[in-house]
């Protein structure tokens, strides 16, 4: 630093010296004002470097904002495709219309163009079954009996099964039947009545009923209550 100094000062001097010619003194003041341009050209500036950091950091965080926004969107991308996925292949409920024949298991047989059998089957089977066949839905009558059966089951059709293929059919439908009062009736009396409402009696003896012979004294269950398939007959003994 002194040797730069004291070439300075020199250099000041010989511009100074009077007896120096006008050319010279320009060629000094030149190469000095050169020195100093490399010197500071050389010399680190502090404010540009702060600004070319700065610069550099915000690139940076440019960039590092740009990354998560790429990332936030695909996020948001991959979210969206699969609840798209889910709502795809979500079940979706649907209400059904029949407006064709459908086949259901268990119908009879029949040949084509001939009444199916449907005794036993719950009504909208047989509904399905007779349409199946070639029945008109507004072409079936429904009617309710009771009888010892299960409720809704069809008990009677008519046509019967196996015959020609008619224009209108009636079904009769089973409701819930009570025990019919029978006690004093004849035993084949009372049979034959339970028999009409599809139920099977049993029959018990009794001696010393006080009743004639052949007599129904009681049933079980008792009279009004519900009726089933089984029924016992307490009759009179001779």
């Amino acid at each position: 630093m002194s040797s730069q100094r004291n070439e300075e000062q020199q250099e000041a001097k010989e511009i100074e010296t009077t007896d120096s010619s006008p050319a010279r003194r320009k060629r000094l003041r030149i190469r000095r004002r050169m020195k100093v341009d490399k010197k500071a050209e050389k010399a680190p500036s502090g404010g540009g470097s702060q600004h070319a950091t700065g610069a550099r950091i915000l690139r940076i965080l440019a960039l590092l904002i740009g990354a998560a926004g790429c990332l936030a969107a695909g996020a948001a991308v991959g979210w969206w495709i699969r609840d798209a996925q889910n709502e795809a292949l979500a079940p979706i409920a649907v209400e059904a219309v029949i407006d064709r024949p459908v086949t259901v298991a268990g119908a009879s047989d029949t040949a084509l163009g001939h009444m199916p059998g449907v005794l036993g089957l719950p009504l909208d089977q047989a509904r399905y079954v007779l349409f199946n066949s070639g029945v008109a839905a507004g072409a079936i009558t429904v009617t309710q009996r009771p009888t010892a059966l299960e409720p809704g089951l069809v008990v009677l059709q008519e046509p019967e099964a196996g015959s020609a293929l008619a224009d209108a059919v009636s079904l009769v439908v089973s409701t819930e039947a009570l025990v019919p009062d029978v006690a004093g009736m004849p035993l084949e009396e009372a049979e034959a009545v339970l028999a009409d409402l599809g139920a099977s009696p049993t029959v018990q003896r009794q001696s010393n009923s006080g009743a004639q012979p052949g007599i129904v004294v009681s049933t079980e269950p008792a009279a009004g209550e519900t009726l089933g398939r089984s029924i016992v007959l307490h009759v009179s003994a001779s």
